[in-house]
């Protein structure tokens, strides 16, 4: 009887120890998926930045090719006054010197 005590004693230590490291898998399993969803979670927010960036930088670029092409207008805009000038200083010359003869 004192045997059959002994082994009853020891299969309920081995059933403890047994249930001890299912709960221990079963927390680290819990914590596996935690992880796993705060790294999901993270990577949908990095996704989310980058696509801001990129279409910051889209809208960045297309505000570039409108001032460029602003200041190409204002070029022109200024070099047609340029010739005008001139061509105005050359009439006054004339008429100057046209006036004076």
């Amino acid at each position: 009887q004192l045997r059959s005590e002994a082994e009853a004693e020891r299969a309920r230590a081995e059933a403890e120890r047994a249930r001890g490291e299912a709960k221990a898998a079963q927390e680290a399993a819990k914590a596996s998926h935690t992880a796993a969803a705060e790294a999901t979670r993270q990577v949908a927010e990095m996704k989310l930045e980058m696509e801001a960036a990129s279409a910051k930088a889209a809208r960045a670029a297309s505000a570039e090719v409108v001032l460029r092409a602003e200041l190409g207008r204002a070029k022109a805009d200024l070099q047609k006054a340029s010739t005008s000038a001139a061509e105005m200083r050359v009439e006054l010359a004339s008429a100057q010197g046209g006036a004076s003869v």
